[in-house]
């Protein structure tokens, strides 16, 4: 993953309170991962495979949270040219 998905994950995980509170919610719907593996997606970005689980669970949270959050608005897009 790169950069701007770490800048991504670390303000999705931090509108939920942080990795233990991000972990807990996820667990209560899910077999979620630990708080451990929540913390390193602070670093490496949050899986696809679980992002569409994070989504429900802020929705149930009712924390504004959308698809395009993952991924950071300053990213340079992929046909930009440098």
């Amino acid at each position: 993953m790169n950069n701007a998905s770490a800048v991504a994950a670390r303000r999705i995980i931090e509108k939920f309170g942080g990795p233990d509170r991000l972990a807990q919610a996820l667990g209560q719907h899910y077999k979620a991962p630990a708080a451990p593996a929540i913390r390193h997606w602070q670093q490496a970005g949050i899986p696809s495979k679980w992002q569409h689980e994070v989504l429900y669970v802020a929705k149930l949270a009712g924390i504004g949270l959308a698809p395009a959050d993952f991924f950071e608005a300053d990213a340079p897009s992929p046909d930009s040219t440098v």
